[in-house]
């Protein structure tokens, strides 16, 4: 295939042969999102036949990337970014890649507010978001977006994943509402927020081998174990929260599978009172939701 004459259909078409594979029905629609991300066009609008040719670097390109998927890896480490609440996130091996099934936290944390106009953000004109382990940002600046009132904080002991989290939000312009601080956790903070939110790391050191290859190995480990247990970021998280959040503050966390008892348990002992659990799209507990 010529380069210097390869159109968008050409393009696609080679892409879908040489995805067949790995794809099977879904090849054309990966080169799709292949060469849409490389064209820096919605997938939808390719291949119409009135379109310039591609470069030959933009065929470059989509060739490496084609054969990058070829391997396997994952469309949205291939492109460096992911979709989350209909809005898209820069991502980079530093940040764990967002999944659907995080955006019940958001949509927790949404209704709660709607419902409870009276809680402490109502009493103040800045009320306040802290997101722990905050990685791409893509949890704060979703809320941010939902939530115009709001300011907040991500904290993440990586500093090159708070580089990512900044561009997220000079993305979604929400640099003068968003400020990220390189932090153990809690341990530099002071000060209360009306709500915490939080997608810690919480997979058993153990279970991490057995994990779906495209977590195991393209999320970078720090943010899928805390340790032995699976809970130690629970322990800290629980221990800090009291001291963080205001009185009738909220607050939000991603659990994994069967860890519903115990992390209510180390939260209720905490003093945050329990309010309610909710299901991710598996059908599995994968929010706990609590308040001060």
């Amino acid at each position: 295939m010529n380069p210097k004459t390869t159109s968008e259909e050409d393009a696609l078409l080679w892409g879908a042969r040489a995805l067949k594979e790995i794809a099977g029905a879904r090849a054309r629609h990966e080169a799709r999102l292949l060469l849409g991300g490389v064209l820096n066009k919605e997938p939808s609008v390719l291949g119409f036949g009135d379109e310039a040719p591609l470069t030959v670097r933009q065929w470059q390109t989509y060739q490496a990337h084609v054969q990058r998927r070829q391997q396997y890896e994952p469309i949205s480490r291939i492109l460096g970014r992911r979709e989350f609440w209909s809005l898209s996130f820069e991502i980079s091996p530093d940040t764990l890649d967002p999944r659907p099934d995080s955006e019940i936290l958001i949509e927790t944390v949404l209704s709660f507010i709607k419902a409870n106009p009276q809680g402490p953000w109502g009493e103040t004109d800045a009320p306040c978001v802290l997101d722990f382990g905050t990685g791409s940002g893509c949890l704060l600046v979703a809320l941010l977006t939902e939530l115009s009132n709001f300011w907040g904080v991500g904290i993440d002991k990586s500093i090159d994943a708070l580089q990512i989290a900044k561009k997220n939000a000079a993305r979604h312009n929400l640099e003068t509402r968003a400020s990220f601080v390189a932090s153990n956790w809690g341990e530099s903070l002071m000060g209360f927020v009306d709500v915490l939110i939080s997608n810690p790391p919480y997979i058993p050191a153990r279970e991490v081998d057995a994990l779906e290859w495209d977590v195991r190995d393209y999320d970078p480990r720090s943010a899928l174990t805390p340790g032995a247990t699976g809970l130690e970021a629970y322990e800290i998280l629980a221990r800090q929260s009291t001291s963080l959040l205001k009185a009738g503050g909220i607050c939000a966390l991603e659990i994994g599978f069967g860890q519903e008892e115990d992390v209510r348990a180390l939260f209720e002992n905490a003093g945050l009172r329990f309010i309610s659990q909710h299901k991710d799209l598996q059908g599995h507990v994968r929010c706990l939701f609590f308040q001060r």
